[in-house]
């Protein structure tokens, strides 16, 4: 009987393509139509490598992915990094697999330069929340038992709450800029997770989050114009997108609303 391998792909990393291969293919076949699958699979193309790191851990068994988890951040200071995705197939659980894979991001982690502020990832199982509370992570807002989580990294503040007290810092005016991909994690985990302990709803009018924007836009480049709205020291603390009849919707934390 072949035994499971475990593999780490970034792309770029061609010695570990038969892995990414086998990856891509277990989520096309999950959920192909869904945002997330689609912005993994572009991502796991090396699409936005020039602005983001992204790192799969994968275990492979006779040629197929059995499972897998993903982490990424963009390439500036002070990244929120998104971390997920993480699944075993059902026939390899309970075989101490999935343990594995979590072990060898949180292992490999310890040695990255460079990498995000903290980790932000959704949760909504209680027994999952205690097995990755043993790599660091803790519920994001007041008074859950599940999700959101938070792991801090780095020299960051133990708390989320602490974390966004330091990350929306005061200042006198906000900027429009081009939006990417390497700001997804600050608008779709981040603020999102602010704006749901303030129970405020999320996203824009027929546009449900940044993520989906860029896959609108990825879709049809003429459909608007999508921006991230930031301070003064960089760090974004809305988002924007405008319809090609000029209408343009926007979505801020509560503290930077008075300056529009």
């Amino acid at each position: 009987m072949n035994p499971v391998t475990f593999h780490i792909f970034s792309p770029g990393n061609t010695a570990e393509h038969t892995a990414a291969a086998a990856l891509a293919e277990v989520i096309s076949a999950e959920e192909p139509n869904a945002a997330w699958s689609r912005m993994i699979l572009h991502r796991l193309k090396g699409n936005v490598s020039e602005v983001c790191t992204d790192r799969y851990y994968i275990a492979m068994k006779d040629g197929k992915c059995v499972s897998r988890l993903w982490c990424g951040w963009g390439k500036h200071a002070n990244a929120i990094g998104n971390w997920g995705h993480f699944r075993t197939a059902d026939a390899m659980q309970g075989k101490g697999i999935g343990r594995s894979v979590l072990d060898l991001w949180f292992e490999h982690q310890q040695t990255t330069e460079n990498g995000p502020a903290a980790f932000l990832c959704s949760c909504g199982k209680e027994y999952l929340v205690k097995l990755y509370g043993r790599y660091g992570f803790r519920t994001a807002l007041k008074d859950t038992k599940t999700g959101p989580l938070y792991c801090p990294w780095g020299k960051s503040p133990e708390t989320f709450q602490e974390f966004c007290e330091e990350y929306y810092t005061a200042c006198s005016e906000l900027t429009f800029l081009p939006g990417n991909a390497e700001y997804r994690h600050e608008v779709d985990c981040l603020l999102y997770f602010v704006l749901q302990e303030q129970e405020e709803p999320f996203g824009l009018p027929g546009i449900s989050s940044y993520e989906a924007a860029l896959m609108l836009l990825k879709s049809d480049p003429q459909a608007g114009v999508l921006e991230r709205i930031a301070i003064s020291n960089g760090h974004t603390v809305g988002w924007s997108f405008t319809f090609p009849d000029g209408k343009r919707q926007m979505q801020l934390h509560p503290k930077y609303r008075r300056n529009i």
